[in-house]
């Protein structure tokens, strides 16, 4: 039995080892991976993985949520003196749907979001480097031309 605890105990330190280790890894071996603006990149690049991975966390541990059987009696009086069958208001279908909408928006963000910056990455690879000064503008011709002038008088 402890055997099989150690096992899981390692398997749940692997990743993050083999993370820490990569970064080691690139740190030393890559010229400009230190820096805080790696850091910053690798955070924006991965922080809604993080948000995710801690819902679908929650969910596992509390067995899901069955938002459906959320509902609101409206003539709880009614009910109470046995004189009607309850009228209910189904909030947790309207709750269930709205959550959904804001899980798919959300994604499709991401999504469109990534794109963009694919696209952004795309466009600066393909813009021409900035072309060097030709020279002396007219102007600075003109003023060189009008002191050699000036001189030979």
């Amino acid at each position: 039995m402890k055997m099989q605890t150690k096992k899981l105990d390692m398997q749940k330190l692997l990743a993050p080892a083999a993370l820490v280790i990569l970064y080691v890894v690139f740190s030393i071996f890559g010229k400009n991976f230190l820096t805080l603006d790696t850091v910053k990149n690798i955070l924006e690049s991965s922080y809604y993985i993080g948000f995710m991975a801690f819902g679908v966390t929650f969910i596992i541990i509390t067995g899901g949520i069955d938002l459906t059987q959320w509902n609101i009696i409206l003539n709880k009086a009614a009910v109470a003196a046995g004189d009607a069958a309850p009228v209910m208001l189904g909030i947790g279908n309207l709750l269930a749907v709205i959550l959904d909408f804001i899980i798919v928006a959300f994604a499709m963000f991401l999504l469109v979001k990534a794109m963009n910056k694919l696209a952004a990455l795309k466009k600066k690879d393909e813009e021409p480097a900035p072309e060097e000064p030709a020279g002396p503008t007219t102007e600075e011709l003109l003023a060189e031309i009008r002191d050699l002038l000036k001189e030979q008088k």
